[in-house]
C-alpha cells in the first residue's frame, strides 16, 4: 500500500511564488537532507539566483524532516538519502528518502518525499508513485506493508 500525503506536512514559512530554478533549492535541500549546512552563496552563484531566496526554503525542508521523523518508530535507526537514482515503472530521481530500520536490519518504515519549490495547481500523485515504485524496486517493502509519500510545497510554505 502506498499512502499519499500532500498538504499534510505543515511548514510555514515567508510565502513566496517567486519561481526561482529547480535546481538551486533542490541543492540547498539535498545538503538538510544530508544533514549539512548548505553555502547559499555558493549554491547562489552557481544558479544565478539571490542566497535570500534559497534560504526561504531551509525552514520548511528542516520543518518537513523534523515531522517526518516523528511519524517513524523511536526504536529504529532512521536513514535518510537525497536525489536517489529509482528504477521501477519509470525512472527518475527521488528528492529525499527516508527509512528506518529495526535492531536487526529489517526495515520498518519508508518516507518518499518530494520537494516541491515553485508553484503548481496539480498534485503529482503518479510522480511520487514511481518514486516509491523504484525505492521499494531496490530497498524493499517496509515490514508495515506501506510506503509514505510526501509532496512538500516547501516555498510556498504547504
Amino acid at each position: 500500500m502506498i499512502e499519499y500525503l500532500s498538504g499534510d506536512v505543515s511548514a510555514p514559512a515567508a510565502n513566496t511564488a517567486a519561481v526561482i530554478t529547480l535546481a538551486a533549492p533542490h541543492e540547498v535541500l539535498a545538503h538538510i537532507v544530508r544533514g549539512e549546512d548548505p553555502n547559499l552563496d555558493a549554491i547562489a552563484g552557481k544558479h544565478g539566483v539571490a542566497a535570500d531566496d534559497l534560504a526561504r526554503v531551509i525552514g520548511p525542508g528542516r520543518r518537513v524532516l523534523a515531522e517526518v521523523d516523528t511519524w517513524l518508530p523511536q526504536d529504529c535507526t532512521i536513514g535518510r538519502l537525497a536525489e536517489v537514482e529509482v528504477h521501477g515503472i519509470c525512472t527518475g530521481t527521488a528528492d529525499c528518502i527516508i527509512t528506518a530500520r529495526d535492531a536487526g536490519g529489517v526495515l520498518h518504515s519508508m518516507v518518499v518525499v518530494d520537494w516541491k519549490t515553485g508553484y503548481d495547481d496539480e498534485p503529482h500523485r503518479e510522480q511520487l508513485i514511481a518514486y516509491a515504485d523504484g525505492a521499494t524496486a531496490a530497498g524493499g517493502w517496509p515490514s508495515t506493508g506501506a510506503v509514505t509519500i510526501v509532496e512538500a510545497w516547501v516555498a510556498l510554505g504547504e
